[in-house]
């Protein structure tokens, strides 16, 4: 399957495979993405992520940005 976020497909793979997920945390929950260090609230009522963490993962913003979602960043990081 083609993940190269550069390309439409590999984008839309991308899209497909967060929005997936995200269905398995709730409202408020913290996403952590250990290749990064990166951690975000989900906030799903806003379509609004927070990253809380002081790194962020590049590549997952911009799909979270391609779903239509914002992208803050919180007080801690």
């Amino acid at each position: 399957m083609n993940w190269d976020i550069e390309s439409k497909q590999g984008m839309k793979n991308a899209v497909e495979w967060v929005t997936t997920f995200l269905q398995q945390i709730n409202e408020g929950g913290l996403w952590v993405i250990p290749r990064s260090s990166a951690i975000y609230e989900i906030l799903h009522s806003e379509k609004r992520v927070i990253r809380v963490s002081p790194a962020g993962d590049k590549a997952t913003e911009r799909v979270l940005k391609a779903m239509g979602w914002t992208v803050d960043i919180g007080e801690q990081a």
